[in-house]
C-alpha cells in the first residue's frame, strides 16, 4: 500500500453531485455518496464507478458510507431511517437495519472492529 493514497488516482472531473467520500485503507477503494440514488464504488485505478449501491432517496442531503470487514462490505446511511449493508461484490443489500421512522436521517456512520480478548 502506498504511503500517500492520492498518488493512486489521476486528476479527473466528476460530472455528478457528490457528498461524503470514504477511502478503504485495505483495498484503496473509494466510496462516494452520489446524492442522487445511492453510493458509487471506485477502484483506485478507475475514473468511473466499478459498482453502484442503489438506495432510494427523497431528499438531497449528505449521507455517510463507510467500509467494513477490510473493505468487503460497505455500510450506508439513508434519508428514511434505514442503514444498508452491502457486500462490495454484490448490488443487493446483505442487510437493512431499521434505525428510526421514515423521517429519520442517517447521516453519520462508523464501524468498529472487536478487540481480541487476551487470556493472559
Amino acid at each position: 500500500m502506498p504511503d500517500i493514497l492520492f498518488d493512486l488516482l489521476p486528476f479527473s472531473h466528476i460530472s455528478s453531485s457528490s457528498g461524503n467520500v470514504s477511502t478503504c485503507m485495505d483495498t484503496g477503494n473509494i466510496l462516494i455518496d452520489n446524492m442522487t440514488d445511492g453510493f458509487d464504488l471506485y477502484s483506485a485505478n478507475r475514473s468511473s464507478p466499478s459498482r453502484s449501491f442503489k438506495i432510494k432517496s427523497s431528499k438531497k442531503f449528505v449521507k455517510s458510507g463507510v467500509f467494513g470487514e477490510k473493505g468487503k462490505v460497505v455500510v450506508c446511511g439513508s434519508d428514511h431511517g434505514k442503514v444498508y449493508v452491502f457486500a462490495t461484490a454484490e448490488m443487493e443489500p446483505l442487510q437493512v437495519l431499521r434505525h428510526g421512522t421514515h423521517a429519520h436521517l442517517i447521516q453519520t456512520m462508523e464501524v468498529c472492529f472487536p478487540i481480541p480478548y487476551n487470556h493472559d
